[in-house]
């Protein structure tokens, strides 16, 4: 790195070879620690000497664990919430598609997805037909149904995902441009 801190926060005089990666928004200050790193993200907190950080992959393991935030191609999406039903998973994001991107068209067998613009405006396919959405508008779409999202301007919607595979496991691509 060719500073100490990226992100928000500080490392105070006398904290020597310590470095701080901060993707969050709330600052973090690291005082009074030698050789440290400190990398806080949607997905974790780590606070560890330089010589052993690396023991963090061991301790993860092979977790199988949702992304807390993901940039794609077309914008970011950040994980709200995730919670078990009886009825199975739901999966709640906050979405940001940019202007003229789009997600591929495509389908999930397992899962059902229901989203709500929040603001800016955009079309969505489902089965081959193409509407328009604004603020306001939800967009369901069922297992099985195909299905993209296009922003025409900054899209940033509330999705909610239901069903027993909320992962990229259950996923279909059909077009990947449309």
């Amino acid at each position: 790195m060719d500073g100490t801190v990226i992100g928000p926060g500080h490392v105070a005089e006398g904290s020597h070879n310590t470095h701080l990666i901060n993707e969050l928004s709330s600052p973090i200050h690291v005082i009074g620690l030698c050789d440290v790193i400190v990398a806080a993200s949607p997905d974790g907190i780590l606070v560890a000497s330089k010589s052993e950080a690396s023991r963090i992959k061991s301790m993860l393991g092979e977790q199988a664990r949702l992304p807390m935030y993901e940039e794609k191609r077309w914008g970011i999406c950040r994980t709200i919430d995730y919670a078990e039903t009886e009825d199975g998973a739901v999966l709640t994001r906050r979405v940001e598609l940019q202007p003229g991107s789009h997600t591929s068209y495509h389908l999930h067998e397992r899962k059902e997805e229901v989203w709500t613009v929040l603001s800016g405006t955009g079309r969505f396919m489902l089965e081959d037909q193409i509407y328009t959405v604004g603020p306001g508008d939800v967009m369901r779409f069922p297992p099985g149904a195909r299905h993209g999202v296009k922003a025409v301007t900054e899209l940033l919607c509330m999705q909610v995902e239901i069903g027993d595979v909320l992962d990229e496991k259950d996923i279909e691509r059909l077009l990947m441009s449309w």
